[in-house]
Parts: C-alpha cells; structure tokens; sequence
C-alpha cells in the first residue's frame, strides 16, 4: 500500500467520523442535557422522547432517498451538506429555543442530515479504504456515535453547570465547522449530479436485509434508550447529576473501544460477523438489565456493559453489509438504515412514557427484552447471510 493510498485512507476515515460525530452530537446532547432542558423549557420524560422520536423519524421516512442521493451526488458533498444541516440545527437550538415547541422545530432540521451522513461515510470508507482494513475503518467511524455520547455527558459538568447548557450546541456549530473544512474539495469522478447511463441492480436477497433491518431495530431501540434516559434514571435512584455525566462519558469511551476492537477482529474474521453482533447484544440486554435495580453502583456497573453491547455491535453489522454488498453501499444503507431509525424512535417514546407513567424499571426491562429480540433476528439473519455469500461466490 503506497503513502499516497494510506493518506487517503486515514483521511477518509477521519472525516467520515466526524461527520457522524457532528450530525449525532444534536440528538444525544439532548439526552445528557435532560435535566437542565427539562427544567428550563418546561416540557417531561415523555415528551422528551417524543422529541427524539421525531427527530429519528425524519431520518427513517428520508433515509432511503438519502441513500440513494449520497450514490448519485457522491461522499464528500453529501457530507457538507449533512454538516452543515447540523451546524445549523445547533445554532438554532441555542439562540432561539424557548418553548419546548420551538426546541424540538430546531433539534429536527438536523435529522436528514443524519440521514445523510450515514450513507455518505459509509461510501467514502468503501471508496478510499482497502477491503482488508475496513473492519477497523468502519469500527472508528461507527465509534463516532459513543463519541458523541462521551461528548454529551461531559457537557453537563464542563458546559451545562458552569456557562449553561445552549453554549453546548455552539461547540457542535464550531466543530462541524472545522469537519466541512477537513472534508476538503467534491470529486470530479463519479458521484455527479449527472443521471447514470445505467440502472442500479436491485439489492439482492431483500428477505435477508429485512431480517437483518428488523433485527439491527430491535438493537437499537434498546440502544437508544440508554444514553437518553440514563443521566436522569440514575439522578433518580441517587448519584449526582455531575457524575451521572461523567460515568456516561467514560462508558461511552468503553463502547468506542468495543467498536474499535471488534472491527480489528472483523478484518481477521473469515466470516461470523453477524453472529458477533448477536453476542453483543445479548450481552448489553444483561447490561440494561441491571438499570431495573435502581441503585447508583448496579446501574454504573450496567451503563458499561450496556453501551459496550448494544452499540458495540454497530461497526461490525455494517462491514458485514458494505462486505456482503460492495457494489451499492448508499442503496443497502438506505434500506437497512430506516430499521434501525424506527427502532431509535420507538426507543425514546416507549421507555419514556413508561417511565414518567409506570416505572423506570418496567421501562428498562422492555429495552432489554428488545435487545435479546434483535439478538435473536441476528442469529437467523446470520445464516441466510452467509447461504447469500456462499451464492455470490459460487
């Protein structure tokens, strides 16, 4: 591999992650933030998750178009225009929030370009990066998201509780700044507005995309749940609120460490990627699990194994798919991607009314049987997945 191609690589990887990082940094802040935005704008748990419903609901109905529109337009543009639909939703959550209305009319301008950030830089990586190194190029760009969360829970110590939480959202603004810059100059090469003289192939097994779709929402409406509620579960059973923020930073670091080992042994892996992410999700289930006791050190306990598994698996299920469907990656995250939006919007509404009108505890208990569900659509997933492969190669 030549100095040139390693450069582009490490680059491509670079942006792809800190785009992700500013197009989720919106959502999840508003987690972290939840006592202080809860506080000061008037509105409860349900409502806050009806807000983050929203938000991933307008990625899920905008995904497949923006699936198809990061193929045509290409990586580097799709990703300036995500970025910058960031920077602005953040700048408007900041100076203009001041009903829970006006909050949630900010937060959502930045969903599709969530929606678009994702099959955005999951193209750059398949475009840039050699194939025996995309387990770990896609595990870093996949930790961008626990990044995020790490991010939002240093926030409440660091921004929210000495200069107040809008000055939160102005760091996103600056920092997507500075990743539209890094994303550098739009490719002359394919990705053009121009119309392809040939039609796309459709995506081959759709059965399997949809059972691995409905698996990887299953996973993430558990996921989803953790790092939204967690700060004010744990505020509730009794740990104070700076360091519910600070154990969701660390735990967050824990899971893009997960993200990042598993995608150095996905590149080793000859096969069984899949049924890795099912392990991982049995295993954050046990994590969430232990959210029901309600205590400050079985909850901490279970914010590390619950965020190491149910968003460990993220990098490695999508180099399983960019693996098994090299030929269209904007297309089959188009398709895939809505499974996992719809979990994220279920997620937040479920656990959130439940937890404002039954108990916390019965709220996590259904975030965790969830994430055993999509353990098991992994499992089934896995096997048709490989029968493709063995297809393909035949």
């Amino acid at each position: 591999m030549g100095l040139e191609t390693r450069t582009r690589a490490r680059r491509a990887v670079l942006t792809g992650a800190g785009a992700t990082v500013v197009c989720a940094l919106p959502l999840y802040l508003t987690g972290a933030l939840a006592v202080q935005l809860t506080e000061e704008l008037t509105f409860g748990l349900a409502q806050l998750g009806v807000a983050v419903a929203i938000f991933r609901g307008i990625g899920a109905l905008t995904a497949s178009f923006m699936g198809a529109l990061a193929d045509r337009i290409g990586a580097k543009l799709s990703l300036r225009v995500a970025v910058t639909g960031a920077c602005l939703s953040s700048l408007g959550v900041a100076a203009f929030s001041t009903t829970y209305v006006t909050f949630v009319a900010w937060l959502v301008l930045g969903a599709a370009g969530k929606s678009l950030c994702q099959p955005a830089a999951n193209r750059l990586l398949v475009n840039n990066v050699q194939s025996h190194k995309r387990g770990l190029a896609f595990g870093i760009k996949q930790s961008a998201a626990p990044a995020s969360t790490m991010i939002g829970g240093l926030s409440v110590p660091l921004i929210a509780l000495t200069v107040g939480w809008r000055w939160a959202y102005v760091m996103v603004a600056a920092m997507g700044l500075a990743v539209i810059l890094l994303v550098g100059k739009r490719q002359q090469s394919p990705g053009t507005w121009r119309k392809p003289k040939v039609k796309p192939a459709p995506l081959q097994d759709p059965i399997t995309i949809l059972t691995l779709a409905l698996a990887f929402g299953l996973g993430t409406l558990a996921s989803s749940a953790v790092p939204i509620f967690y700060v004010d579960a744990a505020v509730r059973g009794g740990t104070a609120i700076n360091l519910a923020g600070t154990l969701l930073a660390v735990a967050s670091i824990g899971s893009m460490l997960t993200r990042i080992g598993t995608g150095i042994l996905a590149d080793r892996l000859g096969g069984g990627h899949v049924l890795l992410c099912s392990g991982l999700l049995l295993a954050g289930a046990a994590g969430i699990g232990l959210f029901t006791v309600g205590r400050p050190l079985p909850m901490a306990v279970g914010l590390f194994i619950a965020l190491a598994g149910t968003w460990g698996f993220n990098g490695v299920f999508w180099y399983a798919l960019m693996r098994a469907y090299p030929e269209a990656p904007g297309k089959v995250t188009g398709f895939v991607a809505p499974g996992g939006l719809i979990g994220g919007v279920l997620g937040p509404i479920i656990v959130g009314w439940v937890a404002e009108n039954i108990s916390y505890t019965t709220g996590w208990t259904i975030a965790a049987i969830s994430a055993v569900l999509g353990a098991t659509g992994m499992l089934y997933g896995a096997r048709r997945l490989a029968r493709h492969s063995e297809e393909r190669a035949a």
